[in-house]
């Protein structure tokens, strides 16, 4: 008979998150391509979709204002030379929603995404017309001074996971 302490299990805290955006929104694959010179990050299904690391970012952003440095490094982790520990949160990526307000989730036969009316809405992606900028507020004629990025139309919803350890 053993006489040593039971393993410790550590407690898990899961959310199933669900975000609808009020405004058109961009979550660029950093490339460019026919039609835009800033793509939108798209599933296996050229859907829309939000990256996990994306959504961190934006999380670790909102945390850190509100609850300060140290809150922020014990939760998201951090590194500093040697010395660092991982993220306690893990994100899955945010799906889009179809027009029963499910979640897409692995591969649909491309009829499926055409026939609904949200996801054929969501797979016709528009492209902004913007100007760069200089330091002075004027357009940039030095470098490439008009560029079109891809957005996602306003009404979009989007599920994640979060877990926290």
């Amino acid at each position: 008979m053993s006489t040593s302490a039971p393993k410790s299990h550590p407690l898990r805290c899961v959310a199933r998150v669900t975000i609808q955006f009020i405004t058109p929104f961009h979550v660029g694959t950093g490339e460019g391509g026919f039609g835009a010179d800033a793509l939108v990050v798209t599933d296996a299904n050229d859907l829309p979709a939000i990256p996990g690391s994306s959504l961190a970012g934006a999380l670790r952003a909102a945390f850190e204002k509100r609850y300060g440095e140290s809150a922020t490094q014990s939760i998201f982790g951090f590194q500093n030379g040697d010395e660092g520990c991982g993220s306690r949160l893990a994100l899955s990526w945010a799906c889009i929603h179809d027009q029963n307000g499910r979640p897409v989730e692995g591969l649909l036969a491309r009829s499926c995404s055409e026939s609904d009316e949200v996801l054929k809405n969501a797979l016709t992606l528009r492209s902004r017309d913007h100007v760069r900028l200089s330091h002075r507020g004027a357009a940039d004629t030095a470098g490439r001074a008009k560029f079109d990025e891809q957005h996602v139309c306003a009404g979009h919803r989007f599920t994640f996971e979060l877990e926290l350890v």
